[in-house]
């Protein structure tokens, strides 16, 4: 749900979800948050330098343990920053309304428990155009139901 700051800020650029495309600055600092999606629009909303950065790279961005306490925030201020980039959140999603969450801010999400071999191997497998520090490269496919 979008509060009526964000709906006020909205410009051309605008996110997928609906979320104003703005840029975080000292201006635009609140001084207070009226409600928990006002303080994720905040938490969210990337800097310059950061839109900068993360245009200067080549490639998706991977963030494995999305599901855990910055994972989403993170992911979504890395989708945000790089609206055209994929973002990829790996997690066990034991919450299923995160992924759908992540998902409607246009992260992909992949379901794998990383802490077991087993399924950390058989993730791997699934997946390939991302590279391994192994040196392996592998493409991710997005989950579409809890359960697969």
């Amino acid at each position: 749900m979008l509060n009526k700051a964000a709906t006020d800020r909205k410009a051309d650029g605008d996110q997928p979800d609906g979320r104003a495309a703005s840029v975080l600055s000292a201006q635009t600092l609140p001084d207070s948050f009226p409600s928990v999606d006002a303080l994720e629009d905040f938490m969210t909303t990337p800097s310059q330098a950061l839109i900068d950065d993360l245009a200067a790279i080549e490639g998706d961005i991977l963030i494995l343990g999305v599901g855990g306490k910055m994972g989403p925030t993170l992911a979504g201020l890395a989708k945000r920053a790089a609206p055209d980039k994929r973002v990829i959140g790996v997690a066990r999603f034991s919450e299923s309304d995160l992924q759908h969450k992540l998902e409607a801010w246009g992260v992909e999400t992949l379901r794998c428990d990383c802490s077991t071999a087993p399924q950390w191997r058989s993730c791997r497998a699934s997946a390939t155009s991302c590279s391994w520090p192994d040196g392996s490269s592998a493409s991710l496919e997005r989950s579409t139901s809890p359960g697969q």
